[in-house]
């Protein structure tokens, strides 16, 4: 029998067919969501282990160069350990009101975090276009800003003017884009729920304003929802409001709530965080308990924010400051109620302590200067030191300076069971040119580290990232004049 002879043409198409099936295999593997979120419900997701940090606590810029040698990262800070990552999302204060023009040109909205991203509700994991929210807040209204690329001209979201608002995101066939935003008060037992379209329907609480704009490609709003739709005047800096921002299209879904928690929640923050250091005659004795009567003089300097989770720490941190001619004076008591979890292991000077239960200190000569001081200390009383010579924020860690030392003294230890106390004395010349004056402000943050949790940032004065390098976002730390007598 004579042997066939296949075309070349057969072989070309087995090849391909091949080809496909892996191509296919892949995109199955690596990009659709295995535990087959139903179509139309929010996916789904798992939240990442805590990661370890490089000495300036950047968890983006961990493992960055010129870094102080430090022993191997201790056993329980190592240990996989998870986060209820409910994605708290901070909200600045604005002063003065903002125009609503649809514009979304005020200098505000360019620095505010974004909330997402949104992503689709069925197994695929690709975001949609692109959908940014924002929010700010003032004593009288949280403000919201929407940018949606729609890819389509504004002619294709017109709907007839008799449409009512509570028909533009739920009825098929108006060929709408909607953004639906709500918010829950713990103030409040419901939601509140405004409604935003691509044509300029709005809907919400009483009081609510909007204002409606296209932009090229892309649609924008800009709203104000009354302080008293939220109870806004019940909450204090940094309470967490949950939040949930759903866009849909005729033939798509978008959310974001929290992935997996259903927990994201809206922070308010405060304006610049302010605190005053006293002037004393009499230096206090750096021996790691600040029990000496000075220190009651002084005033707290408290009210951390926890970036990961609902803006409060669980556990409560209070500082003090006091300064003289030539240093300033740092006491701190640290709640920790689980003494049995804690992390301290590293004794040697420049260690890398701030992976370890510890205070950090960031020091400026001025307000929001970009150049400045870290200090850290773990409850062993073992110091780290670094300066920032970067001219801008300092998140680039090759220009920080490991291999300063600054003539500084810090002692730690255990006031009680569930307590522990540091103090510090910092001596100013370092960083000031001149002797110190009252009235003179420097910049100013205190960080406290939980080992326990590897990336558990309480800061006094929030940088909005997971990063303590932000001296655009640090407080500001005014030498005041020392008490009066008769205090």
């Amino acid at each position: 029998m004579p042997r066939t002879t296949r075309d070349p043409v057969t072989y070309v198409l087995y090849v391909l067919t091949g080809l496909a099936g892996v191509g296919l295999i892949a995109y199955w593997t690596l990009f659709l969501d295995k535990r087959g979120a139903e179509p139309g419900e929010p996916p789904t997701e798992t939240p990442p282990a805590a990661v370890e940090r490089s000495p300036g606590t950047d968890a983006a810029t961990a493992g960055g160069a010129d870094q102080k040698p430090s022993s191997p990262t201790p056993r329980k800070a190592r240990e996989s350990r998870r986060y209820d990552r409910s994605q708290l999302l901070y909200v600045a204060p604005v002063d003065g009101p903002l125009k609503l023009d649809g514009a979304l040109e005020e200098s505000l909205w360019a620095s505010a975090v974004v909330a997402g991203p949104l992503r689709h509700g069925g197994r695929s994991w690709w975001p949609v276009e692109a959908t940014e929210v924002r929010f700010a807040w003032g004593p009288d209204a949280l403000r919201f800003a929407i940018r949606c690329r729609a890819g389509a001209s504004p002619a294709r979201h017109q709907v007839p003017a008799t449409t009512a608002p509570a028909d533009f995101d739920t009825a098929s066939n108006l060929p709408s884009d909607g953004v639906t935003i709500r918010l829950h008060s713990p103030e409040r037992s419901s939601p509140v729920r405004i409604r935003v379209s691509s044509h300029g329907m709005v809907d919400g609480p009483e009081g609510i304003t909007a204002t409606h704009a296209w932009s090229g490609a892309a649609w924008v709003a800009e709203g104000r929802i009354p302080a008293e739709a939220l109870d806004l005047e019940k909450l204090a800096p940094g309470d967490p409001m949950r939040v949930s921002i759903r866009r849909r299209r005729r033939d798509a879904s978008a959310y974001w709530d929290g992935g997996e928690s259903g927990r994201a929640r809206l922070a308010l923050l405060p304006p610049v965080r302010q605190a005053r250091a006293l002037r004393v005659e009499s230096a206090p004795t750096i021996d790691g308990a600040p029990d000496e009567a000075i220190w009651k003089k002084a005033e707290r300097v408290s009210g951390l924010f926890f970036p990961l989770a609902d803006g409060r720490p669980p556990v409560s941190t209070e500082a003090r400051l006091l300064w003289d001619a030539e240093a300033l004076y740092l006491a701190v008591r640290c709640e920790e109620p689980e003494r049995g979890d804690v992390v301290a292991e590293m004794e040697r000077r420049d260690q890398n302590v701030t992976q370890e239960d510890s205070i950090e200190v960031f020091l400026g000569p001025t307000p929001f200067h970009a150049r400045y001081i870290q200090l850290a200390v773990n409850t062993l009383g073992t110091r780290f030191d670094m300066r920032n010579m970067a001219a801008d924020d300092g998140e680039d860690p090759s220009k920080w300076a490991n291999d300063w030392n600054m003539p500084w003294e810090a002692e730690a230890g255990w006031s009680d069971e569930d307590t522990w106390t540091a103090e510090a004395r910092i001596p100013f010349a370092p960083l000031l040119t001149r002797k110190p004056r009252a009235g003179d402000r420097l910049g100013f943050n205190l960080v406290r580290n939980r080992g326990k949790d590897q990336v558990a940032l309480y800061h006094w004065s929030p940088t909005l990232r997971l990063s303590n390098h932000i001296p655009s976002r640090f407080g500001i730390l005014t030498l005041a004049a020392g008490p009066s007598a008769g205090d």
